[in-house]
């Protein structure tokens, strides 16, 4: 789940945008391994698809720009925006879970806490 939620919603950090408003968040989501761009190496998208994204929840940027799309829509809901989607964000579409994560790693959007959790009192 951590690797899902970094990779969905880390792309503002990896860009290096402040968000104003929580609503901007939804701008700054990812989609994976869609038509638009996926891994060339077909066992690594069934894997990603079996451990992370069941019930197209792949298309997760389309899926927060129309939330009441419901889950067997968003397939075809990609194919009306993913131009322009891609024309305004071209980070938006990645080609996998992994790959976002780990550009996450690499940009430093996912950091250890700033402030460490004090250790529990031992009685």
């Amino acid at each position: 789940m951590r690797i899902r939620g970094i990779a969905e919603h880390g792309l503002n950090k990896q860009l290096a945008v402040t968000l104003g408003t929580p609503e901007e968040g939804n701008l700054y989501t990812r989609s994976f391994g869609t038509p638009k761009k996926r891994y060339s190496f077909t066992p690594l998208v069934v894997m990603e698809r079996a451990l992370i994204g069941s019930l197209n929840v792949y298309y997760h940027h389309e899926h927060h720009l129309f939330p009441k799309v419901p889950f067997y829509n968003l397939p075809k809901l990609h194919s009306l925006v993913a131009d322009k989607v891609s024309a305004r964000n071209p980070d938006v579409y990645a080609a996998g879970y992994f790959s976002a994560f780990a550009r996450g790693l690499k940009s430093g959007a996912v950091r250890e806490r700033e402030t460490p959790v004090p250790p529990a009192e031992v009685h």
